[in-house]
């Protein structure tokens, strides 16, 4: 069973909980975007600990992604009847892998492999490469992809674009979880959406 087989068993309900260990904000951001992928298929509504919510109005269904390296509070997580997914840190994903379903996140491109091919039918050299080299930029880079399959080609300086998009993401975080001035979010969101933009611009 791959990984990918890993996480659809999560959203068809065979479990209720799935942890991931962390690796690196790129890697972080691939696995989250991974997952709203399969939620949004299965039309389950998605709710991050820091606010952002997924929501599909068609769906009753709620997973909940939490962030903790406190083995404490993944016991107390892991014993709650709702649906959640776990970001741990490696020590903890050691530890409770055993004992519940599981994501390493240290394979992240075989999944990545089978992802472009298996899911989504797509299998180009230059586009696997970029998207291994960039994870946080694989579901835009796809879609540029597929508005110009023919001409692509995968942009180098795309990866400084790839550090601003990620420090965009993590300033967005920092503003949410403390006491926010609602100017500075917006402008911040603002910038993540230029980011997301110009990465779907096709040549």
């Amino acid at each position: 069973m791959t990984q990918l087989d890993k996480l659809k068993n999560f959203f068809l309900n065979k479990e209720k909980t799935l942890i991931i260990n962390r690796l690196n904000e790129s890697v972080d951001l691939f696995y989250n975007y991974l997952i709203k992928f399969y939620a949004r298929k299965n039309q389950i509504n998605v709710l991050n600990e820091d606010l952002e919510m997924s929501f599909d109005l068609f769906s009753t269904e709620t997973i909940s992604i939490l962030n903790t390296n406190s083995s404490i509070k993944i016991d107390e997580f892991i014993t709650e009847k709702s649906n959640k997914i776990i970001f741990v840190d490696y020590r903890n994903y050691k530890k409770f892998s055993k004992s519940v379903a599981s994501l390493n996140s240290y394979q992240y491109e075989v999944d990545i492999d089978n992802f472009l091919e298996k899911e989504l039918g797509l299998n180009n050299t230059n586009l696997n490469l970029f998207c291994k080299n960039n994870p946080a930029l694989l579901f835009s880079e796809t879609s540029k992809y597929k508005m110009n399959s023919n001409n692509y080609l995968r942009d180098s300086d795309l990866y400084e674009e790839e550090k601003q998009f990620i420090k965009t993401r993590k300033l967005i975080n920092t503003i949410k979880k403390n006491k926010f001035i609602l100017k500075d979010l917006y402008n911040e969101i603002k910038n993540e959406a230029l980011y997301k933009k110009l990465s779907f611009l096709t040549y």
